[in-house]
């Protein structure tokens, strides 16, 4: 076969006949990419939206609202607090999950164990190494996830969108609006580093390979940044459609899913030598800001923001891998 674009469309295998003709998805790729189908569209009951997560383990989506989403039969289990914090962070080794306001629940029967409020987090991430838990916000509040105790504070020098974490080595990446990077020590409770990337305006969206050492950074400036999680250099710059939010890494399929926010998906994709290059564009016909990727099936969960009146719903596509 010539080397040429393809458009493959992707149609619904699973769900209603009126599925069919309105959500479909075209990529235009360059190179082989699995094929996906529309395995389910999943109505929530809440409007409020935030970052998705996916515990792979229980088999739970977070995220949509405080809803606690069942990621086989689409069914809603279970609900958190609606002052926790739609903002989420797992603990699968511990067998808890935390909100961006300090509750901390129970990952199998979503039973709240402890709630010592905070109000200022706009995030919360999770780092193995030092099994402790961060709350982003003008502070970052280190807390003991078993207990969502307090147990440290490390003042942040502007405001952030978001972080993630390493818990390979131990380090948080936190992205600032000012176009920085802060790389904090988990141990330590220290900033280690600071990156100016002043060709990212606006950085939003992270997510990271702990394997090759790359720091994807989604830019509101239509563009994606890889980073060398090591020493910031920015490795390589990459178009986008712009609107992004959250962005999410698949490990084994090594692709990167950067949803646009304008009825596209930018997929990127990474070969063995932390090389990364666009492989298409996925016209989604939902539209979608928010993915997540659940690294046990490879399934791509692509959140709509609702309308005024409307319920937010999450799209979930699976990929046709042998």
């Amino acid at each position: 076969m010539k080397p040429r674009d393809q458009m493959i469309r992707f149609c619904a295998r699973h769900g209603a006949p009126s599925l069919i003709g309105s959500l479909f998805l075209a990529l235009s790729v360059r190179g082989q990419l699995p094929t996906y189908h529309l395995a389910r569209r999943i109505i929530a009951e809440s409007s409020a939206t935030a970052m998705l997560i996916i515990d792979s383990q229980n088999r739970r989506l977070y995220g949509v609202g405080n809803e606690i989403i069942d990621v086989g039969s689409g069914e809603i289990v279970g609900q958190l607090p609606g002052n926790a914090g739609h903002q989420y962070a797992i603990a699968p080794e511990l067998g808890v999950g935390l909100t961006r306001h300090g509750a901390v629940f129970d990952l199998r029967t979503g039973k709240v164990l402890a709630f010592d409020s905070l109000s200022s987090g706009i995030a919360v991430v999770y780092d193995s190494k030092s099994q402790s838990a961060f709350v982003i916000g003008d502070t970052a509040v280190i807390l003991a996830p078993r207990t969502g105790a307090i147990v440290g504070r490390v003042p942040l020098p502007a405001e952030p969108h978001f972080a993630v974490a390493d818990g390979n080595s131990g380090r948080i990446f936190v992205d600032f609006g000012n176009d920085s990077i802060l790389v904090l020590d988990s141990k330590s409770a220290t900033p280690q580093n600071r990156w100016g990337i002043s060709t990212c305006h606006i950085p939003e969206g992270l997510a990271l390979d702990p394997i090759h050492n790359r720091l994807f950074v989604s830019c509101q400036n239509r563009e994606l940044e890889v980073l060398d999680s090591n020493n910031g250099q920015v490795l390589a710059r990459l178009p986008i459609n712009g609107g992004t939010y959250g962005i999410g890494f698949d490990r084994g399929l090594m692709l990167l899913y950067n949803p646009n926010g304008d009825g596209t998906m930018t997929v990127i994709r990474e070969d063995a030598r932390g090389q990364c290059s666009v492989a298409g564009q996925v016209q989604v016909a939902e539209g979608g800001s928010e993915v997540a990727v659940d690294d046990s099936t490879h399934a791509v969960y692509l959140l709509r923001k609702a309308a005024s009146g409307d319920r937010a719903r999450v799209l979930v596509f699976v990929p046709n891998v042998r």
